[in-house]
């Protein structure tokens, strides 16, 4: 696998990005532990760039694919919300003893801060 620097964030991402949209319930509707196991074996191939939406309704196979701590992933998101309030707050990265796989969260919240108590149970 070939990795490259995004931009000047000081994170090193493989030249390639596993996109959660083709396992969602939008299309190939894949179980969980089905989609689960796919972005595992991404990540086992030295993969270690995700991209999901909150349209997609992906986070569960995500979070359940980083859950053991084998892995590390850069996530990559977007979002239909046209202001910051809107937007509901996804952690930037997901790695072992954080974020989704143990419901402890790096602090990478966006520019209007931390994420409501209401936006934190979105993502439980």
């Amino acid at each position: 696998m070939k990795y490259r620097a995004l931009g000047t964030t000081g994170l090193v991402v493989s030249r390639l990005c596993f996109g959660t949209l083709t396992i969602s319930p939008l299309q190939a509707a894949l179980p969980t532990e089905e989609g689960a196991c796919v972005i595992r074996h991404a990540l086992a191939l030295g993969l270690n760039f995700i991209d999901f939406a909150e349209l997609y309704k992906t986070h569960p196979y995500v979070r359940e694919a980083l859950r053991d701590g084998r892995y590390e992933a850069v996530i990559a998101t977007k979002s239909y919300a046209y202001t910051g309030e809107m937007m509901v707050f996804i952690p930037c990265i997901i790695s072992a003893g954080s974020a989704f796989a143990t419901g402890r969260r790096k602090r990478c919240w966006p520019p209007w801060g931390a994420p409501t108590r209401s936006e934190r149970a979105f993502m439980e």
